[in-house]
């Protein structure tokens, strides 16, 4: 578990700076520390024996208040930011570590009155130090590649806030996949607890010329084509790369120059 203890104490280090900051500074960037521990689940019979899934992030975000586009104010002036981290599923020798890049979104969930709950959902990759291998790594058939997929899910409360500090806990979902370039892959699936601390949170407060000048309803049609190519296993007998050709239309309705319904 060496790898989980230096982060560890990265993250006491920098809440206890941040408890420093001066009173009268104002942020519109903000860093969040988070530590993180629960459970995965087996990805297979005989899965390689787990203990308590363990990881640190340290996310780089942008408080979106003071921006005067609509797509913004629509979605109630969300929080966006970048992620690094590193997870640990408790054994090293066959299941090793995640390192996460994380691109995320942060809203609101019960509105403008109420900013204690907060939703942050962010998709982005990671690298596996240890992967499924027929010989040395048999029982592992949770990812069968380096790089994976990831997605996150946490729903977050806000339990005291300072100054400059919001301290949170939460809860959700984690999943590493590769979408299917290399099989096995039957994925990585967590349960998590979480604490962090946003620093930076006297953020700027929303424009006079925002708050007051309600964006008008809007709808229009649009049309979009689209066409891809991507890599595929079509089957484990084979388990060879295929190519995937995509051609595909869409049309529907832009509301308010922020969401599509087609």
């Amino acid at each position: 578990m060496k790898t989980i203890t230096t982060p560890f104490f990265l993250l006491a280090f920098v809440c206890v700076l941040a408890q420093n900051t001066k009173n009268e500074s104002v942020f519109s960037n903000f860093i969040t520390p988070e530590f993180v521990a629960g459970v995965t689940a087996e990805s297979n019979s005989n899965f390689p024996e787990t203990a308590t899934t363990l990881g640190l992030f340290l996310n780089f975000g942008t408080f979106q208040n003071s921006n005067p586009q609509e797509w913004a104010y629509r979605l109630g002036f969300p929080k966006t930011g970048i992620a690094l981290g590193v997870v640990d599923y408790g054994n090293t020798e066959f299941l090793g570590q995640a390192y996460t890049l994380l691109p995320n979104i942060e809203f609101n969930i019960l509105g403008s009155a109420r900013r204690s709950f907060t939703m942050n959902v962010g998709l982005g990759g990671s690298y596996f130090n240890k992967k499924f291998d027929a010989v040395e790594n048999p029982l592992n058939q949770a990812v069968s590649t380096n790089l994976t997929w990831t997605f996150r899910l946490l729903f977050q409360y806000k339990i005291f806030e300072s100054q400059s500090v919001q301290w949170r806990i939460g809860g959700g979902f984690l999943h590493h996949s590769n979408g299917h370039t290399r099989l096995p892959n039957n994925g990585y699936n967590s349960l998590l607890g979480s604490v962090s601390a946003i620093i930076g949170t006297k953020k700027t407060t929303v424009p006079e010329k925002i708050a007051s000048s309600k964006f008008q309803k809007s709808s229009h049609y649009y049309i979009s084509p689209r066409i891809g190519i991507g890599t595929n296993i079509l089957s484990l007998i084979y388990n060879n790369k295929k190519e995937v050709y995509t051609v595909a239309i869409s049309a529907g309705k832009q509301l308010n120059n922020t969401f599509k319904v087609g």
